[in-house]
This record gives structure tokens, sequence and C-alpha cells, in this order.
């Protein structure tokens, strides 16, 4: 019941106009609110609401301003997670930079082991490795020291340190 009044109180507050509403007492003992006189027999009263009578405040709560904005921060985050995750799958299932045949060759020769070379490509530049750990491969050089290169979807993506066998 309480319902229905404040939904004649909005909709007249909303339109900012005065309206009538007609109050219907039914023979079963309940009370109808309608924008048409009474049917039949049932004794109707005439009711005029306007905005300034109506006593209803139709702004938004704090707590609905502050339920929408950490929904809008909610719905942004995932947006940027699901762009991030989208970037990263591309990524991880991008292939292998391309090198043309004397681009490679030439690396291969001189040992050089770059980001984007296949990983079949880089062991033929540096030998097998001293250890393979996940991605890493380590190599512990003869004269001393070490380098690392680490395979992601059968391409190399980082390199630290140089051939120094």
């Amino acid at each position: 019941m309480r319902y229905l009044i404040a939904i004649v109180m909005a909709l007249a507050a909303n339109n900012a106009l005065a309206a009538t509403v007609f109050k219907c007492e039914l023979p079963n003992g309940q009370t109808q609110f309608s924008d048409q006189p009474c049917p039949g027999d049932v004794e109707s009263e005439q009711m005029e609401v306007t905005h300034e009578k109506s006593g209803v405040n139709l702004s938004p709560s704090t707590e609905h301003l502050e339920f929408q904005q950490r929904r809008d921060i909610d719905r942004e985050r995932q947006s940027i997670q699901l762009r991030r995750s989208s970037t990263a799958a591309q990524m991880a299932s991008a292939p292998c930079r391309t090198f043309n045949s004397s681009e490679l060759r030439t690396l291969i020769i001189r040992h050089n082991v770059v980001s984007g070379m296949k990983r079949a490509d880089a062991l033929r530049a540096w030998g097998s490795p001293t250890r393979i750990n996940g991605d890493q491969h380590a190599y512990h050089w003869a004269r001393g020291g070490s380098s690392y290169f680490y395979v992601r979807n059968g391409c190399v993506n980082t390199v630290q340190g140089q051939w120094g066998g």
C-alpha cells in the first residue's frame, strides 16, 4: 500500500505537475489508488498531488550513490583485467620473430641469442645448456661466468649474459 502511494507521489514529483489521484476503498477493505475514478458503486476520493506536497525525496541516497560508484569502479577494474589478460594471451600465442636465413646464420655463427629467436636456434647458437630449470636455460661456462635465456611458447623471451664457451 505504501508502495503505491510512493509511486503515485514519485510520478507526480517527476513530472513536476499537479496530478489528480483517486483513492478507492474497495468492498474487501483494500485501498486502491488510480488516475481513473473508482469503478461502479465504489466511492472515490479525489486527491491533488504536487511535488511540493509529496514530501518525497527523489534524490538517490548517499548509500545508493556510493554503491553505484563502487560498482562502476569494479566494472572498470574487471574491464582492465580482461584487456590485460587478452593482451597477455595474444603475446603468449604470438609466433617467434622471423629472421631471414642470413640473419639467423650470422646470429648462430657469432653465438648470439636474442629475444624472439626459436628455442632450437638458440640451442644451435649456445649448445646444450648446463641445466634447464623450467623455462630457464642455464649455461655455466668453463672459463667462468654464467649466462641464461628464458623460453616462453618455444621462443626466447629474455637473455641474460652472452656466450662464454
